[in-house]
């Protein structure tokens, strides 16, 4: 090109070859003209050139995207004799998102012999660029079959496709350079009108649905959408607006969400806690939950947030519907049932069950939930009751059992006792008799014992006592029984001692009934008792409490028998296999007055290791009008 940067200067000296000299000396004083060889490599360009931005590097024409090719032009002139030409061209500018129209006028010429080409180049200021669009967007438009009307600067309809007047069911003659807000009157309001105005203005997008009534009665719904567009070459903003028909979307999505409530109905009518966990990708996520669901965590739905589940329902439920869901992954099962105990003692049954697609990897896990606590407590109940009854059953039993043999064996004895009388009074053996009257006598008192026992039990259990509470020393009540239950231990050699605390210990309690107490213990210590001793004691402990204990080195009991001897009739050896006499009665009678009285009846014993049992009082003092 620096080799013909005085191609000015050659031309005023007539070295030009051929028939171009006007053409040549006119372009001098043209604003955009190019010389170009025939390649289409640039010569020279003037100086106010201004066809592109950037056209400092434009070197060729064939950098040049234009419609149609210049190099092609230049390339059919090159082969056949045209000298000029005169052609419309567009040309796209800045990756194709703008478009100038100009008209371009080619002339062959030879210079220093080379054959050249000079092209003036004259830019359109008339509507062809809008119309070239026009109909590029037509054709595209039609085939596409989208519903498009275009508005111009001032919001006046300047083109419309066939199909949108299908859609607004009007003609091009009704709607061929109405205002947009004539076009869609039916089909938006005050609010929507002012709202498109206001992106028109603004040259933003704007999207609206909305819905078409058509004559037969039918309703479609589009989406409304409005694109501004700036065309450079004019200087002005035109208005796409684009309709697509979007009934199905919204009869479906209708369907959906008609379906999809109608399920929520029947899930909110489920009176168990329902809820469903998706799972994809390995990840956890809450899907919908029931009201009871909701109810039961005390979940507000208004701030639910699906993201902190496991939060609401505890780390406890989580983890254990976890292990389920693992547990029926490892098992290849649909389903499964499973408990569950929290820390604050409630009870659960769950039911786990897994919903998935065949080419889907998502997979929706249905739990449903219930609070079976009390049911659960209930059961424990009955089954509590059913063993007790059993007890009762096993009780009764022995003793009818017990009855039966604490009644037929003195019966026994009187049966042969009488016999015995009988023949001695035949014989006249009175001092037989004499003797046998005490035995009888003794039988018989032990019958009345039993019978009395057996009335104080009953009325102890039925309430159907009367208690006469007095102050009094029970140092005092201790040394009475001791006198006597002396003579019963001395008969068996059994050391029998009594430590009474150095000063008084008074309590309140019945005087009699507190005496009896005493006297089954020291009784029954005396009784297990084969060798060694029993001691009889009082105290008063760190508590302020007074203690009378019973202390023997008798037999004892295993521990765990130790309950049930303050059962009616129990004895720790069964009925058939006693090695000693008793109705079994003396600690049940002794434990229940005891818990009449106010006191506490506390029993220690170990096998072979003997027994202590404690009797525990509140402390009083001696004088009513002062308490410990």
């Amino acid at each position: 090109m620096n080799n013909l940067n005085n191609i000015m200067d050659s031309l005023v000296n007539a070295r030009i070859d051929g028939d171009n000299t006007e053409d040549v000396l006119q372009s001098s004083s043209h604003n955009n003209f190019l010389i170009v060889d025939d390649e289409g490599i640039i010569q020279y360009k003037s100086e106010k050139f201004s066809l592109c931005p950037g056209e400092g590097k434009l070197n060729s024409i064939n950098e040049l995207n234009s419609d149609p090719s210049l190099t092609l032009v230049l390339q059919g002139m090159k082969l056949n004799k045209t000298k000029t030409l005169s052609i419309e061209l567009i040309v796209y500018l800045v990756n194709n998102s703008q478009v100038k129209d100009c008209t371009v006028r080619i002339n062959k010429i030879t210079l220093f012999n080379k054959q050249l080409f000079l092209l003036l180049f004259e830019e359109n200021k008339e509507y062809k660029v809008f119309e070239n669009k026009i109909n590029t967007f037509q054709s595209a438009l039609e085939k596409a079959n989208i519903p498009v009307l275009i508005a111009d600067d001032n919001y006046r309809t300047k083109y419309v496709t066939q199909n949108f007047e299908k859609v607004v069911e009007k003609n091009i003659e009704e709607l061929y350079d109405k205002e947009i807000f004539d076009v869609f009157d039916k089909y938006l309001n005050a609010g929507d009108e002012a709202n498109l105005l206001n992106a028109l203005d603004s040259k933003s997008v704007w999207t609206k649905v909305i819905n078409i009534q058509h004559q037969e009665g039918t309703k479609s719904y589009f989406d409304l959408k409005v694109t501004p567009i700036f065309d450079s070459a004019l200087e002005k903003w035109n208005f796409i607006f684009s309709v697509y028909d979007i009934t199905d979307y919204i009869v479906k999505g209708r369907s959906l969400a008609k379906e999809e409530s109608k399920l929520r109905g029947i899930i909110n009518n489920i009176s168990d806690t329902l809820f469903v966990l998706k799972k994809k990708d390995n990840k956890f996520s809450f899907a919908i939950g029931n009201n009871n669901f909701f109810n039961y965590f005390q979940i507000d739905k208004r701030s639910f947030d699906p993201d902190k589940f496991k939060s609401y329902v505890g780390t406890s439920i989580w983890n254990t519907v976890l292990r389920s869901i693992d547990y029926i992954e490892n098992k290849n099962l649909r389903s499964t049932v499973f408990n569950h105990h929290d820390k604050n003692d409630n009870y659960y049954e769950f039911s786990l069950s897994l919903v998935k697609h065949a080419f889907d990897e998502e997979r929706y896990y249905i739990i449903i939930f219930r609070d079976i606590t009390a049911k659960y407590k209930y059961k424990k109940q009955l089954e509590i009751a059913y063993q007790k009854e059993k007890d009762l059953n096993k009780l009764k039993t022995l003793i009818l059992h017990n009855m039966s043999h604490e009644l037929r064996t003195p019966a026994n004895a009187i049966m042969g006792y009488s016999e015995i009388i009988e023949d001695s009074i035949q014989t006249k053996d009175y001092e037989t008799v004499n003797q046998i009257s005490h035995y009888l006598k003794d039988v018989l008192a032990k019958l009345i014992d039993l019978f009395t026992n057996i009335i104080e039990l009953s009325d102890v259990e039925t309430g159907n006592y009367h208690l006469e509470i007095v102050r009094l020393n029970c140092n005092q009540v201790v040394q009475s029984v001791y006198n006597k239950m002396l003579e019963t231990a001395e008969k068996k050699k059994i050391n029998f001692l009594l430590s009474l605390n150095e000063r008084g210990l008074f309590i309140k309690t019945d005087w009699i009934k507190f005496e009896k107490v005493l006297i089954a213990l020291v009784d029954n210590a005396i009784k297990f008792t084969k060798e060694g001793k029993v001691e009889l004691l009082t105290k008063l402990s760190t508590t302020n409490e007074v203690e009378i204990k019973v202390i023997d080195t008798g037999e004892g009991m295993e521990e765990s028998k130790i309950k049930n001897m303050l059962e009616p009739f129990q004895q720790e050896e069964e009925f058939y296999t006693r090695s000693k006499e008793g109705s079994g009665l003396g600690l049940t009678i002794a434990q229940k007055l005891t818990a009449v009285l106010g006191g506490k009846l506390n029993i220690e014993s170990k096998k072979n290791h003997g027994t202590i049992a404690t009797i525990t009082f509140p402390a009083v003092s001696p004088k009513p009008t002062v308490e410990l």
